[in-house]
């Protein structure tokens, strides 16, 4: 299979907890890329790490709620 990552600075709280800690900016820019990815290959599946492995926290937010907030 072929994959396309995406990788964002943070995902902990100041407490070492996971967390969703993007930015605004980093909001804004992985929200253009994703639609522009979506855009131009629109059956690829999109989903957080931790949904093809469990045992990863990664990316520390629901990622299939983020796409509907994007309207994806």
């Amino acid at each position: 299979s072929t994959s396309r990552h995406i990788v964002y600075a943070g995902g902990r709280a100041r407490n070492g907890a996971f967390a969703d800690t993007r930015t605004m900016a980093q909001k804004s820019s992985m929200e253009k890329y994703v639609k522009d990815f979506h855009h131009r290959f629109p059956d690829v599946e999109i989903c957080g790490h931790h949904e093809l492995n469990p045992a990863k926290p990664c990316p520390c937010f629901n990622v299939k709620m983020w796409l509907k907030t994007i309207g994806l």
